[in-house]
């Protein structure tokens, strides 16, 4: 079995770095607020532990989730400013 990896999405006010993520279950994941303002972010349904909504203030990462879940795709998005969303994908195989 190979060693879990440990990703970081980098959150900006163009989209999420990457956009898409390719991950197994095992691997861990963070997300870092590149962004000047605090997010909101729904995690996808694949991380644990499920917190749902978490907010990530300015220039902070997030504790680590892992990737659980079957294989498909999961999607997530973060709030930022007046209802600005930005939207990712993370493909569990």
């Amino acid at each position: 079995m190979p060693k879990p990896t440990d990703y970081d999405i980098l959150l900006n006010n163009t989209g999420p770095d990457p956009v898409t993520l390719a991950v197994a279950p095992g691997d861990k994941i963070t997300w870092t607020n590149n962004l000047g303002v605090a997010v909101e972010l729904t995690l996808p349904d694949c991380v644990s532990p499920p917190d749902g909504t978490i907010t990530i203030d300015a220039g902070v990462t997030s504790r680590k989730f892992n990737v659980n879940g079957s294989s498909e795709s999961y999607a997530y998005s973060y709030l930022y400013s007046i209802g600005t969303e930005q939207t990712g994908t993370i493909d569990v195989s």
